[in-house]
């Protein structure tokens, strides 16, 4: 049984290149630097569920701008090229920013991961060496933050009261 993640690495080692993502790979916010820059879908000039193709091109006017075309069938040309850009808008002005490393847990889950071990290993699963990996989560209380996104599952439901005739 794998219990660490060094474990699973060295594995992994054996039979192919491991890039860690904390120091050999930046990773950028490309979505949210284009907001400001692309059109908001709905404005495009095709409909993107409906497209087969997208053809891309830069434009011969100017080299930093992008120019796409959206085609409906596979062996068809018939759209014309257009700028998804807002107005006076290039690709030279996406600018992403580069992304925090980190894995934030949420509190839900790391509920969850303590009743598992708990069921597994017993009460005192804090004390085996070889599960530190999750103590060291657990017990980080800096990734104890709310997401706005996160429902709180802790909060009971209002109880609504029953009404006294039935009305279909």
């Amino acid at each position: 049984m794998i219990l660490n993640p060094a474990e699973l690495l060295q594995i992994i080692k054996e039979f192919a290149t491991i890039i860690n993502v904390e120091s050999d790979v930046k990773i950028y916010d490309f979505k949210g630097s284009t907001k400001s820059v692309i059109k908001n879908t709905n404005s495009w000039p095709f409909q993107i569920s409906k497209i087969k193709r997208v053809i891309m091109r830069r434009s011969a006017d100017s080299p930093t701008l992008i120019e796409v075309r959206g085609e409906h069938y596979y062996n068809w040309d018939s759209g014309n090229f257009t700028s998804l850009f807002t107005r006076r808008a290039t690709a030279t002005d996406i600018k992403p920013d580069q992304v925090p490393v980190g894995n934030f847990v949420k509190k839900a889950k790391k509920t969850d991961v303590k009743n598992l071990l708990e069921k597994h290993f017993g009460e005192s699963w804090m004390q085996d060496e070889r599960l530190s990996f999750f103590i060291g989560i657990l017990n980080n209380a800096a990734e104890d933050h709310i997401d706005e996104n996160e429902e709180n599952v802790d909060e009971p439901c209002e109880l609504r009261p029953e009404p006294d005739d039935l009305i279909v």
